[in-house]
């Protein structure tokens, strides 16, 4: 291409939420040599870019931002032949794969010559997929793809091993950490494709070119693919090998066992009584101030992060996870976002301690949590609305009690020894918890929902647990950060320096929602009568509240899906379905029209507030820990404002996506 030409302009561009644009490409190529150029570019307005099958994503912080990134495409100069050049990594082989004997014949092929065909072709890194490291592979030369179409498995193994070379749908993978997986397995390779130590994180990055050596069934570590010197280890900092192959816990199982726990925690929670009764620890009896102190007592020190400032966990309610801004900007490589839920929330807890506003903060479900303070703390909360009760660790102070209705977005004041404890929540789902100076990681106790997978995480469930790729979010679905917390985890704080003040505060909540605020529960369910009376015609229940609205920018398969489909999400007040969680949220009602034929697409990236829509006709809204690819139709992407309503939507919470005025971005 001769200088002055510029790259052909996509076949289509789409608004994707407020602040991205996607854009179709006739094939894989052409995908990969656009994101090469607009990589070379490295335009200010990008914040994040992400190749796909047939798509390329473009994401901004604004609609400003997606709309000068629209018109780069439009106009798109080739990247200069040295940052075209695509690095080539070799990866050594043993093809012994469980299915290695059926591909070959599914192929037509013997199994020699199928060896021989697999590494005479050089494959390239096309997308990531459902895991950090993992990428999909096509090959290269044209006409080699219809040669690798064999199906997938008609049922999927629920574990398949780390390192596992496989075939499906005319691509090659190479499974960088033990998960569920259905493709042909044909042979296994000792390599890192993930470590968030090392730069880059990810060895096959989208445009990479690999080529794949046989070798007999002898792994060394250290092979041709991983860095010199450098010892193999698994996704999350484990050796890889059988020890680590039948140890390593799947992304899914991981997040629907957290899931899980927190389900089964909230349902015990439902049955408990609101209340402490007499004599429980926590209550305002003698008898619970009498076991808090007992409990500071019989603690003898705290762990090495903790010598200076922590806070230790001493009961984690349902779920309680460390969350800050996330990971941004790394889903070409299959890492989500990430960090809190409600993002708002983080922000106001933050500026009520007068910390930066995404600093590393606590999410915790529903509640109750307890812990404790280990020096002077500032403490303040945000998002569900929940009480607080201060237990005083010296037995001449006056414990105080702060109902819900006045407790977000006041700073509070801990001495060593305090213990604290928030909830259950009044309304809304997720409760936010700042510390001034922010929190700076984690020391395992091997508590309850602690896993062997986080990073930094010893075999026995303690060990430091420091920021993963430069944050201390816990994706739930990837496993990447500290684990879920558990009783005995100690936080440790920065210190104070260089922080605002804390802002004045007046009688009532400085920020962040009360009570009568329309988000979660107190908009989209109905009220329970706490009234007293037992004269129905004296205290009526009150009316159930209007449906939740939650804003959501159609696009980018609005038109696929079409105007039936659009009408019905538009209109159908959708339910919260209880096996929701921070991967997706699930609603519940009529499903959607879904036309014949568009029931899946060619991967596509997703975001947060993307709305899928699966050939069941239910659509899923994607939170955080969302998938950074997928197959189904999105019709829509809810706001960021949105999302901070979903993260606060608990199950049987009514609501109603409400369309608002789209990103124009031009569509052919």
């Amino acid at each position: 291409m001769s200088p002055g030409e510029h790259l052909p302009p996509p076949q289509d561009l789409r608004p994707a939420g407020e602040a991205a644009v996607l854009a179709v490409y006739p094939d894989t190529a052409d995908v990969l040599g656009a994101a090469s150029a607009v990589r070379a570019l490295a335009p200010a307005a990008l914040a994040d870019l992400v190749p796909a099958e047939r798509t390329l994503l473009l994401r901004g912080t604004s609609g400003a931002d997606a709309r000068t990134l629209a018109a780069l495409l439009e106009h798109l100069p080739p990247a200069p032949a040295e940052d075209a050049a695509a690095q080539e990594v070799e990866i050594p082989v043993v093809y012994d794969g469980e299915d290695l004997a059926e591909t070959a014949a599914l192929l037509g092929l013997e199994v020699p010559a199928l060896v021989t065909a697999h590494t005479g072709t050089l494959w390239t890194a096309a997308f990531g997929g459902f895991a950090p490291g993992f990428s999909y592979l096509v090959p290269q030369a044209e006409g080699e793809g219809p040669r690798w179409q064999v199906p997938r498995r008609s049922s999927p193994r629920t574990a398949v091993p780390p390192g596992s070379v496989a075939l499906a749908a005319g691509y090659c993978g190479v499974y960088p950490r033990s998960s569920p997986g259905g493709w042909q397995l044909v042979g296994r390779a000792d390599v890192t494709l993930f470590d968030p130590e090392r730069t880059p994180p990810a060895l096959l990055a989208p445009g990479t070119r690999v080529r794949f050596r046989a070798r007999r069934d002898r792994l060394l570590a250290g092979s041709a693919a991983a860095p010199a010197g450098a010892r193999p280890r698994g996704l999350a900092g484990t050796p890889v090998g059988a020890a680590a192959t039948s140890g390593a816990a799947s992304a899914l199982e991981l997040a629907r066992r957290e899931a899980a726990a927190a389900r089964e925690r909230l349902a015990a929670l439902r049955a408990a009584p609101r209340r402490p009764e007499a004599g429980d620890p926590g209550s305002r009896g003698v008898s619970g101030r009498e076991a808090a102190r007992e409990r500071s007592a019989g603690r003898t020190g705290v762990l090495p992060v903790a010598a200076g400032r922590s806070l230790e966990v001493l009961a984690p309610g349902p779920l309680l996870l460390v969350e800050d801004a996330g990971r941004p900007g790394r889903a070409s490589i299959g890492v989500s976002s990430s960090g809190a839920f409600d993002r708002g929330a983080l922000v106001s807890a933050n500026l009520a301690v007068g910390n930066p506003p995404h600093a590393a903060a606590l999410e915790g479900l529903l509640g109750p949590l307890r812990l404790r303070a280990s020096a002077p703390l500032v403490i303040a909360l945000a998002g569900a609305p929940a009480p607080v009760t201060i237990l005083r660790g010296d037995p001449d102070e006056e414990d105080r009690e702060v109902p819900a209705g006045v407790s977000g977005g006041r700073a509070f004041a801990l001495d060593a020894g305090d213990e604290l404890t928030i909830g259950p929540a009044a309304s809304g789902l997720r409760i936010v918890l700042a510390v001034r100076g922010g929190i700076t990681g984690v020391v395992g106790a091997g508590g309850i929902g602690q896993d062997d997978g986080a990073q930094g995480r010893d075999a026995d469930g303690g060990g430091v647990q420091g920021p993963v790729l430069g944050s201390l979010s816990r994706d739930t679905l990837s496993g990447l950060g500290p684990a879920p917390l558990g009783a005995g985890d100690q936080l440790g704080i920065s210190p104070e320096h260089g922080l605002d003040a804390v802002p004045a505060q007046g009688p009532g909540p400085v920020a962040g929602p009360d009570a009568d605020s329309a988000v979660g529960p107190a908009s989209g369910t109905e009220h329970d009568d706490d009234s007293d009376s037992d004269d129905p015609a004296a205290d009526p229940a009150p009316a159930p509240r209007p449906p939740l609205e939650v804003p959501v920018v159609l696009g980018p398969r609005d038109v696929l899906l079409g105007e039936a489909a659009v009408r019905a999400l538009r209109t159908t007040t959708w339910r919260v379905r209880s096996d929701s969680d921070r991967v997706g949220v699930r609603l519940d009602g009529p499903p959607l029209p879904v036309p014949e034929g568009a029931a899946t697409l060619p991967s596509e990236a997703m975001l947060p507030g993307a709305v899928q829509v699966p050939p069941s006709g239910l659509p899923v809204v994607f939170g955080p820990d969302h998938p950074t690819t997928g197959g189904y139709p999105v019709i829509g992407v809810v706001t960021r404002a949105g999302l901070d309503q979903l993260a606060q939507a608990a199950p049987g919470t009514r609501l109603r996506l409400v369309a608002v005025d789209p990103l124009r971005v031009r569509s052919r």
